[in-house]
């Protein structure tokens, strides 16, 4: 009987190494296959699969507080169980024999349990983090020739090794993606994710703004809800947001021509109605902007700027459309004003 205790708890065990290999990006072909096998033998396996890669999962969203082991305490209060495993009289005692063996397959799951726990901490790859600050832009070369333009402040990470293409950005990204039919790309932020084999996309997840955005340049991408799984297809040319007040995602009927403006440094316009102007110099610049006159943002704009700068752009604006838009500064605001422009 102790035999076979002592077999399933040495299973057991290079089951939970298989595991924690699988989830650091470290299993062999072979040992995937004896893992997978593992899974798909019973409900249950599946379940107990599912909950430690959550575990996993949720383990990088959290800082863990540091741990000290009483390790008298423990075993005091473990004794203290097993005497009352059997749940009869108090005054019947197990015998020495009995006790011994419990207490031998009770140090036999502790070991399984701290060692399981320590394999996964040790077998956990080193994450690169890369930060911009206010103003500051960076192009990352990723280890599988995959490219990065991470807009300013902003936080990318991913696993060093880079196994599993897995990255977590908070705030914009552009990312030219290298084609591998055996390992997808996977991006999340925001609350949501983006798939894909190879393409070139677009990722906004600022954490203070209300939506998340994507804008699609090459190839599909799968965006999807990190939590519910809902998700989109997102072709070229094609964009989408998610809404996080609602949690939906929602496709937008046309990108938007300067999602990518901060990594190209040129703005164009074409008959754009101010108030999406303002809106775009607003997430370029970080101005701020007050509006006296709402008739003004009705009126259209065409024109390109490359490597703009704000007070020029202004400048075009207020003389090109006139009498329609007045614009001045007052302190640290932009404020705009004029006739404005009627509706056809």
């Amino acid at each position: 009987m102790a035999s076979s205790n002592g077999k399933s708890l040495f299973v057991k065990q290079e089951i939970y190494n298989l595991v924690a290999k699988y989830l650091s990006g470290n299993l062999e072909p072979d040992e995937e296959s004896a893992l997978w096998s593992w899974v798909e033998a019973s409900p249950g396996n599946r379940k107990e699969f599912e909950s430690l890669v959550q575990l996993w999962n949720e383990s990088g969203r959290v800082v863990e507080p540091p741990f000290t082991a009483d390790v008298g305490q423990g075993w005091a209060r473990l004794e203290r169980k097993l005497g009352q495993a059997d749940g009869g009289a108090p005054s019947v005692r197990p015998t020495a024999a009995r006790l011994r063996f419990r207490l031998r397959v009770a140090a036999a799951l502790l070991v399984l349990l701290v060692g399981g726990w320590l394999l996964l901490r040790e077998l956990a790859p080193p994450l690169v983090e890369v930060r911009t600050a206010a103003g500051e832009r960076k192009e990352l070369h990723l280890p599988d020739g995959s490219q990065v333009w991470l807009n300013q402040n902003s936080t990318l990470r991913y696993e060093r090794r880079f196994r599993r293409r897995n990255l977590r950005l908070e705030g914009e990204a552009f990312f030219q993606v290298a084609a591998d039919s055996l390992r997808p790309f996977e991006v999340e932020g925001g609350g949501v994710g983006v798939r894909v084999l190879g393409t070139s996309f677009n990722l906004r997840a600022y954490p203070q703004e209300e939506q998340v955005e994507l804008d699609v340049r090459t190839g599909r991408v799968l965006f999807f809800h990190a939590s519910s799984r809902e998700e989109l297809e997102v072709a070229a040319d094609e964009a989408a947001v998610f809404e996080r007040p609602s949690g939906r995602l929602l496709k937008r009927p046309s990108p938007d021509p300067n999602a990518t403006a901060w990594k190209s440094g040129i703005l164009r316009f074409d008959d754009t109605p101010l108030r999406e102007v303002v809106h775009t110099l607003e997430r370029y610049f970080g101005a701020r902007f007050r509006v006296d006159n709402p008739a003004v943002l009705d009126c259209p704009f065409t024109g390109p700027f490359p490597q703009p700068k704000l007070e020029e752009v202004l400048q075009t604006l207020d003389e090109g459309l006139m009498d329609a838009l007045e614009v001045r500064r007052e302190a640290d605001v932009w404020v705009l004003s004029g006739k404005g422009c009627a509706l056809n």
